[in-house]
């Protein structure tokens, strides 16, 4: 949540922000996260449940709905029962 907040403020796009952690840092991007995530559970409900403070700040909904599918396709690496 705080890399797809944080891109507002230092970058163009929340695209740029999936680029810089996985070619930059070799992490898995805040975009292919929550993509990975939402195949196997609703992301804004876990966020209200166990980040209420970030809630108070950042409207959840608002942002979520900027969120397009990533080009970094992590979902393989996560084990799913669905």
């Amino acid at each position: 949540m705080y890399s797809l907040y944080a891109t507002k403020e230092v970058g163009y796009t929340i695209e740029a922000a999936d680029d810089v952690m996985a070619t930059g840092f070799n992490w898995c991007p805040p975009l292919a996260m929550y993509q990975a995530l939402s195949t196997v559970a609703d992301v804004p409900t876990l966020i209200r449940e166990n980040l209420p403070d970030v809630c108070k700040k950042v409207n959840i909904d608002e942002l979520l709905a900027e969120v397009k599918p990533s080009k970094y396709d992590y979902r393989l690496y996560f084990k799913s029962g669905r």
